[in-house]
């Protein structure tokens, strides 16, 4: 390149990077199961959209998880701009993540890496789908393998198949030059354990993609694994339930798949008709400023930005004023940041524009429940505490199955002087229709503690510490369930 023409490139990042995120030219996608916001073209958002509809339905299709349905909506931000990218995700390196929450789950994905970011998101989906479909305990072997096996689902060039069991480009490097595991070491590894080292991952999808495909028909990958897992919760060894499950001794599996993977491996083809899945036609809308610029909000207080949530909700007021969310945004951004007492007026219009949007009662009533547990007056906080369950419930009339209003309704039960037993239905409810949201699950968990049913609490930090990535959070079961005993309610 010129020096003239380097200048030029320099010149016009800058000018690119000075303005603000929401200045950019936003197109939304909707799908049945996805609400993609995206910076790139509409030809382009639409086909991410269809893939990501496709991917549903493979997994649907070829796994054991009864549903997938998620009682929440999944929203995608897609950026062109790589410096916008890192005003959210600041992580070196990062090519997407996979937020999810109790009232939506966030994705976000740089699209100059558009097929390694989407591996990574749809490795992230698969968990979600998994661990929200069952209260099972999936081995890690089986939980990562399976994601690693699905990550690279793409669709043929033909349109009329799907490409399943692919190996993941980004792990062929370790793959070949790691140390392998024993395996009776890698089907004993417990969810939540320490886990150093790729050759875990790759192992995983190895052993995943010979069960699932290179076994041939006489076995059923679906059944095996149901009996495995029954004998697994039947307290069973994790070498002989394995090895009786399917069929085989850990030696000979070994050999199985060394050959497999020097020769047999291959990924296959499914075709599209096979699946149960209904091709979708959506259409691309440019997105007005003040609705992207709350989507982002809220994608920043996600990601603890306060300042930067305060910019972006600051604009979508000055481009609509009758934007309920705006105002309840930058009212949650500002005590988000410390200035609770300047949020109330914002939350007042909020709700003069909105009281018939659940979410903005949602929004008023956690406002309303976070400033009275910080009130030293405790008549004053009490009557704000009754004040915030009014709003609660007003939510809940709008939106009966929104799990964060349940799981918060829940919780105000929590504060001092109060009957904890109270907040275990809505809990509960909150827990039904997100079974894997830690959260939730930890909330419900203190709530069982201070309602003197411990037995009922155990579980439910075992599952938190299942679906953590990382740390051995299981052999800390007891360290947990202390912490919850003794917890400030105003630390939720």
């Amino acid at each position: 390149m010129s020096r003239l023409g380097l200048v030029a490139g320099v010149a016009a990042c800058a000018l690119s990077c000075a303005a603000p995120v929401y200045e950019r030219s936003w197109i939304a996608v909707e799908t049945p199961n996805f609400q993609i916001a995206s910076t790139l073209d509409p030809a382009e958002s639409i086909e991410l959209a269809q893939q990501l509809e496709l991917f549903r339905a493979v997994i649907q299709s070829i796994t054991n998880v009864p549903t997938i349905d998620s009682a929440v909506p999944t929203r995608i931000f897609v950026f062109e701009d790589r410096y916008d990218f890192t005003l959210f995700e600041k992580s070196q390196g990062t090519l997407g993540a996979f937020i999810p929450g109790m009232r939506d789950n966030h994705v976000i994905m740089r699209s100059d890496r558009k097929m390694d970011s989407t591996r990574l998101i749809q490795h992230e989906y698969v968990h979600f789908v998994m661990n929200n479909a069952t209260n099972r305990l999936y081995p890690f072997w089986y939980s990562e393998g399976y994601a690693e096996f699905l990550s690279t689902v793409t669709l043929h060039s033909d349109g009329k198949h799907i490409i399943v069991g692919a190996f993941p480009s980004d792990r062929r490097r370790s793959f070949r030059s790691g140390v392998s595991t024993p395996y009776a070491k890698l089907i004993s590894v417990r969810p939540g354990s320490v886990v150093w080292g790729n050759m875990l991952y790759e192992q995983s999808w190895a052993l995943v993609h010979w069960l699932q495909l290179g076994r041939g028909s006489e076995r059923s990958f679906v059944l095996d694994m149901d009996r495995y897992l029954d004998s697994i919760e039947a307290g069973t060894t994790d070498v002989e339930a394995f090895e009786e499950a399917f069929g085989i001794t850990l030696r000979e599996l070994r050999k199985q798949l060394i050959t497999y993977l020097n020769g047999n491996y291959q990924a296959v083809p499914i075709p599209l008709a096979s699946l149960n899945y209904t091709p979708t036609s959506p259409r691309a809308r440019t997105l007005p400023r003040d609705e992207i610029s709350v989507a982002l909000g809220e994608l920043a207080l996600v990601y603890e930005r306060s300042e930067l949530a305060l910019d972006l909700f600051g604009a979508a007021r000055a481009a609509n004023s009758d934007s309920a969310r705006a105002h309840a945004g930058f009212g949650k951004a500002l005590a988000a940041s410390g200035r609770e007492a300047e949020a109330e007026p914002y939350f007042a219009q909020a709700i003069s524009i909105g009281a018939g949007d659940a979410e903005i009662q949602l929004d008023y009533a956690k406002y309303l429940h976070k400033t009275a547990l910080a009130n030293g007056d405790e008549t004053a906080a009490t009557q704000r505490l009754e004040d915030a369950r009014t709003h609660y419930l007003r939510s809940l009339k709008l939106d009966p199955q929104l799990p964060e209003t349940l799981a918060m309704y829940g919780r105000s039960y929590l504060a001092p002087g109060q009957d904890p037993a109270r907040g275990v239905e809505p809990l509960e409810r909150a827990q039904a229709l997100l079974p894997a949201n830690p959260t939730i699950l930890l909330l419900l968990a203190r709530t069982y503690l201070l309602s003197d049913r411990e037995s009922d609490a155990r579980p439910l930090v075992a599952r938190v510490a299942a679906i953590s990535h990382g740390g051995d959070r299981i052999a800390k079961a007891d360290e947990m369930l202390a912490s919850l005993r003794e917890a400030d309610d105003e630390a939720w």
